[in-house]
């Protein structure tokens, strides 16, 4: 079985929509905006759990599945 293609890429602005409980005391807030630093495609890993992707916000790096996070758009 292969990976599934990554929705983000390392450079993407994106807005955090929904947490993971182990992560929920990091400091982090719903609406906070982040950049992709990490794009986490290990072959074995992801086809348990899905794209993980390594999000900078406020100077700390977070993990986040890719359904917490969404491009973020200027309007």
């Amino acid at each position: 079985m292969y990976p599934p293609k990554p929705k983000f890429k390392i450079g993407d602005l994106v807005r955090v929509i929904s947490f993971t409980f182990f992560f929920y005391d990091e400091g982090v807030k719903l609406g906070d905006v982040g950049l992709i630093v990490t794009v986490e495609d290990d072959c074995d890993y992801v086809t348990l759990w899905g794209v993980d992707y390594m999000v900078l916000i406020r100077g700390e790096i977070i993990l986040f599945f890719e359904n917490e996070i969404e491009m973020f758009e200027f309007d």
